[in-house]
């Protein structure tokens, strides 16, 4: 029969043992902190310092992050991962009249924060919640086919692997046994605000604005692990 896991899913972890058995006792209790963290991406063309810049695609800037995990004697963790603000600015060159993609956010709430728990024991299950509170994205077409390609020059066309290869990295089967789990998800996000610019070199260019006042999405997932 399936072995009761000794933590509750709840958001935090909460251990609630077996008569008889001893409490988990907690083995790992971290929290880093970081003030910012800042990501420039340039295209293929920048080769020197002295041309950087004329070669941006964007910027990426996280503010006011932190990282808490915990984790019990039994296997069973808790991690939380927030982002106090996050804005996306549009670095290439050009005569944009609207670089910041994303603005920082008008509210004094965590704009971004990922909680993750899972239970200790042999059966796993995991419960991870994204919530991401008032987002606003201000962007046209341009800049976002210049991040597409930034992210997808990494995947150039390569020749696909052989079947005789295929089968030369096979293993063979062995015996193997197979423990059930679950992975619960849930997105939330909030007050949403998206506005996509026909032209963004004009400042009193036409838009078209879509608003989402609350998107829920939960998912449950299980699976099997051979070990």
């Amino acid at each position: 029969s399936e072995v009761a896991s000794a933590v509750d899913l709840r958001p935090e972890l909460s251990s609630h043992p077996s008569s008889g058995e001893p409490r988990p006792w907690t083995t790992v209790d971290l929290v880093v902190t970081i003030g910012a963290v800042k990501l420039h991406l340039y295209d293929a063309g920048a080769s020197t310092q002295a041309n950087v810049k004329e070669h941006g695609v964007a910027r990426f800037a996280l503010g006011d992050n932190s990282l808490r995990l915990k984790m019990l004697s039994d296997g069973a963790l808790e991690a939380q991962i927030i982002l106090k603000s996050m804005t996306m600015n549009n670095t290439r060159p050009g005569n944009s009249k609207f670089r910041e993609i994303m603005p920082a956010a008008q509210h004094d709430r965590n704009q971004v924060m990922l909680l993750y728990t899972m239970s200790g024991g042999p059966s796993g299950q995991g419960l991870a919640i994204l919530t991401v509170d008032s987002p606003e994205v201000i962007f046209a077409v341009d800049p976002v086919i210049a991040l597409l390609e930034f992210f997808t020059s990494a995947f150039s066309a390569k020749g696909e692997q052989t079947t005789e290869e295929a089968e030369a990295v096979t293993s063979p089967q062995a015996q193997t046994s197979t423990t059930s789990g679950s992975f619960d998800f849930r997105f939330d996000l909030h007050d949403v605000s998206v506005s996509i610019l026909e032209d963004d070199t004009v400042a009193d260019t036409q838009a078209i604005r879509l608003s989402v006042k609350q998107l829920l999405v939960s998912q449950q997932v299980r699976f099997e692990r051979r070990n």
